[in-house]
């Protein structure tokens, strides 16, 4: 999931109902509420994964905007199985 605060973009990681940055510097709030960074209410921004109908440079350009590593021989669906495994583990 992302989140926008002051007009970036930040990725956010969901634990034990609170949704906060992945540094763990900032608590946003609890799921489902609005989220808020000090006394700012944030954007929530919806995070939508590739499929397997988008190019492979596609699938590669989220993973570099998401920090997800893969190596340059990967097939479409060794990418897409990255994001998987990536996103079952937040």
């Amino acid at each position: 999931m992302k989140v926008k605060y002051r007009n970036e973009e930040h990725v956010v990681i969901e634990q034990d109902g609170l949704v906060m940055a992945e540094n763990g510097k900032i608590v946003f709030g609890k799921v489902g509420e609005p989220l808020l960074c000090g006394e700012e209410v944030v954007e929530v921004v919806e995070l939508v994964l590739p499929t397997s109908a988008n190019l492979v440079a596609e699938i590669k350009s989220f993973m570099d905007e998401q920090g997800i590593d893969y190596n340059s021989s990967d097939t479409k669906a060794d990418l897409l199985q990255k994001i998987e495994w990536f996103y079952a583990e937040v």
